[in-house]
């Protein structure tokens, strides 16, 4: 009977040492426990992580505060507008273009290529040189003749510098139905000349 006592207590014992071996704090408890009868099976295979690195190691400095200032733009808005080249479309002088016969000047005889016998009549003569520029300051002196009998008119022309290149040769009269060359006398010993129509 003593021997069956001590050898249940020995049994006993070991269960318990057993069973606080496995993880279980109280041995009545884990037979009922899931956790604990969880903690009694057999263990799986775990990754190993590394140690965690303490925090300490590294610095962080702090961010950088620097004003960042915006320079103000004292300029004003800029101007985004494409810069397009624009050719002015200078309008000619009035009336029939010719060149001297030097071709060193331009000239516009502004007055009917037309006339009568006997009409005082009028030109406009604008001169410009091959730069488009005005040419001013002339005594043009100028002729009116008949092409095919080589004489004047009933009055003797005269001209009159009007500014900007511009000038008006007056008492323009045939005297006789045929072809009438107005002539201008220019720098260079060069002239200019326009023929005009003339009838009874």
């Amino acid at each position: 009977m003593r021997n069956d006592l001590t050898t249940a207590l020995a049994i006993s014992g070991a269960l318990l040492v057993s069973l606080v071996g496995l993880g279980c704090d109280d041995a009545a408890t884990c037979a009922d426990d899931a956790k604990c009868a969880a903690d009694t099976a057999a263990p799986t295979d775990t990754l190993t992580t590394p140690d965690a690195v303490p925090s300490d190691t590294f610095e962080v400095e702090p961010a950088d505060e620097t004003d960042v200032s915006v320079a103000e733009d004292t300029a004003g808005p800029l101007d985004t507008t494409p810069e397009v080249d624009v050719e002015v479309d200078v309008a000619a002088p009035a009336g029939t273009e010719v060149m001297s016969d030097k071709d060193a000047f331009k000239v516009w005889f502004d007055g009917p290529t037309s006339m009568r016998v006997g009409t005082n009549t009028s030109f406009s003569v604008t001169l410009q040189d091959l730069a488009a520029l005005p040419v001013e300051g002339l005594a043009l002196a100028p002729t009116f003749i008949h092409t095919a009998m080589g004489h004047g008119g009933a009055k003797t022309p005269s001209a009159s510098e009007l500014g900007g290149g511009v000038y008006q040769v007056t008492n323009l009269v045939p005297s006789m139905a045929g072809k009438w060359s107005l002539e201008i006398k220019l720098p260079g010993a060069d002239k200019a000349h326009l023929v005009v129509t003339v009838t009874n």
